[in-house]
Parts: C-alpha cells; structure tokens; sequence
C-alpha cells in the first residue's frame, strides 16, 4: 500500500485551505458587527440613537451613574459623530484585540485626560481595528437641538425607547450565497478526490488480499495511511491559513468561534474517512477477488 500520495496531499490541501477561507468569511461578517460597535459581546445588547440620549441625559457622568445604578457590570460603547468610539466599562472583561500595548486601565476609564487606544502616536495600544477608541469621560456630551454628538450601545436599558438589539447589525446574503455554493463544490471536489485516493490504493489492497494477508490488516494499514495522507493536509492548510490571515485568532472571540468551526471539520473529515474504510472493508468482504481480472498481471 503507497504510504505517501503527493499529488493527492497536495490537493487536498488547497481544497482544505479554501476551506478555511470559506468559513473565515462568516467570522469576518460576525468581527466586522463586534468592531462597529465597540466590541461588546452580549447576547442582549441595547442601543440609544443620538436623540434618545439627548432626551434623557445632560452629561456623559449622569449617563454613567445611571447606568452603575442599574447593574454592578457596565460597558458603555459611545459611537461619536467623528468616528471615534468612546469606551466606558466598571467591573467588566472588556475583550479588545491589540496588535501591541495594552487596554485602559480603571484609572484610565475613569479619567477626564484622553486616552486612546488605535494607530495615534501617543495611543497606549495599537489595535487592529480602523476605529479608535478613547475613554468616554475625556469627550463631553454635546446637544445640538435635540441630538446628542453620540449614539450609544450598552449591556443595560438606559432609556425607555431603547432598542433591545442592534438595529444596525451588517448581514451579508453574497457571503452567505458564496458560502453555499462553496460547500456543494466543496463536497463534489472532495468525493472525487476520495474517489482517487481509493483508486490509487484499490490494486495494492486486492493484491494484498489475493496473497491471503488478513482482511483487518489491510484495513488497518488503510485507515492509518488515509488518516495520515488527509491529516497532513489539513496541518498544511492550517499552516499557510496561520501565515497568511493570523489576525483572525488574535482576538479571543474569534479564535473560538474559528477553533469551533476546526473542530466541526476534523469531526467530519473522521466521520467520511471511516465510511470510505468501511466501503473498502465491505468490498473485500463482498467481491469475489479471483474474478476481478486486471489482478492477472500479479499471477505467478
């Protein structure tokens, strides 16, 4: 039985790779929402536009106290009209992904001295993200007429006419399109390379068997060599996944969902290596292996 199928590891790999791909398109989408609105991961999340704020609050210190009132854990995400994103957070694992440097520290959050954390020269972290982040108290609240200079995202209901989950939530159907249609190619493009693989592997298996070694050898050696060939694979595809597109398991959430997303497919690749051992110990069991006529050539 051949150990090592080059041109099939090869290929399976970039089938592998595009995998990965796929799948860290959905990630990105679901990144793209954490990002916009401050990273904050909550099931239930609440958001005031500007003029709700304006209605209720006259200062960024009401709204804080308002909030700690509420609950003994706050984060509060200020979405400025400049584009800079204002940070609040009391007894709270606020979970930011930086490229270098840190996150604010108590005093810090608690601080009327901006601090920011994003590409300026003076910010205390470098984060990957396009928006930069300061602390909330450093940026007044501004009413003009009636709107606020912030909307506002918080992990407590701060005002009656409030919306109970993100109203701006980005869903993208070309993704999901994409996705789906990746998939069926995906599964035709793997059958046809299982389908190979056995090919290359059908007429050492027979010959095997025609010379009377032990059905369950064979099927051992086979599960170990298909195990081995796809595993490397996938350890080439995660290898060049890592080296092209770290950024994606820099930020803890992230990395779970994409450890998770490893995981399902490890389980499935499993699950189809053992139906194709099965296949194979079902043929050896089945077919009659004298009459399969191309073994002549191994006759003595």
């Amino acid at each position: 039985m051949k150990k090592y199928n080059f041109f099939i590891i090869i290929l399976s790999a970039i089938l592998f790779l595009g995998m990965l791909y796929d799948e860290s398109q959905l990630i990105i989408l679901e990144y793209n929402n954490l990002e916009r609105r401050g990273f904050l991961n909550e099931e239930k999340i609440y958001y005031a536009e500007r003029d709700m704020v304006a209605r209720n609050f006259d200062s960024v210190e009401n709204i804080i106290n308002y909030a700690k009132s509420l609950s003994d854990s706050v984060i509060l995400i200020f979405k400025y009209n400049s584009g800079y994103t204002g940070v609040y957070y009391n007894n709270y694992e606020w979970d930011m992904p930086v490229k270098s440097g840190r996150i604010f520290s108590d005093e810090e959050i608690n601080s009327y001295n901006q601090v920011s954390i994003g590409n300026l020269s003076n910010s205390i972290g470098k984060s990957y993200s396009k928006y930069e982040f300061v602390n909330a108290l450093s940026v007044p609240l501004e009413n003009n007429n009636g709107i606020a200079n912030f909307s506002l995202y918080s992990n407590v209901k701060l005002t009656d006419d409030s919306f109970d989950y993100d109203p701006f939530i980005l869903s993208d159907q070309y993704v999901m399109n994409k996705h789906i249609i990746f998939v069926i190619m995906f599964s035709l493009l793997f059958v046809a390379i299982s389908i190979m693989y056995l090919y290359s592997c059908a007429k050492t298996i027979l010959v095997r068997k025609f010379l009377g070694n032990k059905t369950w050898e064979i099927i051992r050696d086979f599960l170990l060599d298909i195990t081995l060939s796809f595993s490397i694979s996938f350890i080439i595809a995660m290898a060049i996944f890592y080296l092209l597109d770290s950024q994606l398991i820099a930020f803890a959430y992230t990395r779970e969902l994409f450890i998770s997303v490893v995981i399902q497919k490890i389980g499935a690749l499993l699950i189809l290596i053992l139906l194709e051992t099965l296949f194979v110990y079902i043929v050896l069991k089945v077919i009659p292996i004298k009459r399969i006529g191309w073994l002549e050539e191994y006759d003595v």
